[in-house]
């Protein structure tokens, strides 16, 4: 795990405890924790999860409340009820700003195709997705 999450281990409770619930695919952390200056009672917690199925909005406010109760830095958490399944993520990355192509490649890969990629464009796509990702959290801190 990255050594910036050490600062709110919470953030790694929180990971485990989506994990019995939902498929977690990936964790993303941004705001103060990813940029490294994270203040524990002070920060809030700035995280994505991208889960493979759907959850019910029901069961995501139950997971909080519970979660909540055994975790203090909890508090500084806040769960949307928008969750959506990876196909569905993928079939929104146009609107993201994700070039067709790379859209393409994407479902190519999600088909089980192989897709040849190099380091650079490797590189490329790396930060085009920190950038989208970025403006996609920017956009829900509001």
């Amino acid at each position: 795990m990255d050594s910036r999450l050490d600062a709110a281990p919470v953030v790694a409770a929180f990971a485990r405890e989506v994990a019995r619930v939902v498929e977690l695919v990936a964790l993303y952390a941004a705001g103060s924790l990813a940029a490294g200056d994270y203040r524990a009672g002070v920060s809030d917690l700035d995280l994505v999860a991208v889960v493979g199925s759907p959850l019910h909005p029901g069961e995501l406010r139950r997971f909080h409340e519970r979660f909540a109760l055994e975790q203090a830095a909890a508090e500084k958490l806040h769960c949307v009820g928008s969750l959506i399944t990876k196909a569905e993520a993928l079939a929104r990355l146009p609107r993201f700003g994700v070039p067709a192509g790379l859209c393409e490649e994407i479902a190519r890969r999600r088909r089980g195709e192989e897709v040849s990629v190099s380091a650079v464009a490797r590189l490329r796509r790396a930060l085009l997705a920190r950038r989208l990702v970025a403006r996609g959290i920017r956009r829900l801190a509001g």
